[in-house]
């Protein structure tokens, strides 16, 4: 499949912040044979994951159906078993992501719930908040300020990408996580704000695009040649 010639800097993104601020022009990048295209994967780079899923979840069901519930860390330990029983990258090739989800979040919710510890009554409590409290988390919660904060050095490195490329004849600027489904855009746009996201990034491709990885999708989609591209994220894939 798809890659780009050196899949990962994991440098700090001050580093790479200041390093690419120093770059002013096009002649310079072409000597120097810097990437036509940087991609990003946002998460825990630009964004940062700020507390457990499982505490998440289990404030959404406190709230939903006001039971008696265990830690956190049940909650936790259900959502990551559940995680990982089902297919890869969303159910990329196999299923809608949406549908992915809900089997992940029902999963999560039963191995907590149907353990002989709850009675009928407060289950069909539970039943019957499913589809809000699904709704809440995962087109809320989990893709808003409740779940991540902007890295603190996030907004000098995207200004510093921007200038180079508007200013110096640099590199486009893409997106490309492997590690978040299609509200990739929504979660940036919560967190970095709709304007920074609008001028900062060419194009954005989730996990769940391409058939082998969100490389493909970003060479097929975007004319992105892999020989022509870095790719930063915060750890080696």
């Amino acid at each position: 499949g798809w890659r780009p010639s050196r899949p990962h800097l994991t440098a700090r993104a001050t580093a790479l912040g200041s390093e690419l601020a120093e770059t002013t022009s096009e002649s310079t990048a072409l000597a120097v044979g810097l990437p036509k295209v940087i991609t990003i994967d946002p998460c825990e780079l630009l964004v940062e994951s700020s507390v457990p899923v499982g505490l998440l979840y289990r404030d959404a069901l406190l709230v939903a159906t006001g039971l008696m519930l265990p830690r956190p860390d049940v909650f936790q330990d259900a959502f990551d078993a559940a995680k990982a029983a089902a297919p890869p990258r969303f159910g990329a090739g196999v299923e809608r992501s949406d549908a992915w989800w809900r089997r992940v979040t029902l999963a999560t919710y039963d191995a907590v719930l149907r353990n002989g510890l709850y009675d009928d009554d407060e289950l069909a409590a539970f039943d019957k908040a499913f589809d809000g409290l699904f709704d809440e988390l995962q087109g809320s919660l989990l893709v808003g300020p409740e779940a991540w904060d902007v890295a603190p050095d996030a907004p000098r490195l995207l200004a510093a990408l921007r200038e180079w490329r508007d200013l110096g004849g640099g590199p486009r600027v893409a997106a490309v996580s492997t590690s978040f489904d299609e509200r990739l855009p929504l979660l940036l746009e919560n967190l970095l704000g709709a304007d920074v996201v609008a001028s900062t990034f060419d194009f954005v491709v989730a996990a769940t695009e391409g058939d082998a990885s969100p490389f493909e999708a970003a060479g097929a989609k975007h004319g992105v040649d892999a020989a022509a591209c870095v790719h930063v994220s915060r750890a080696p894939r």
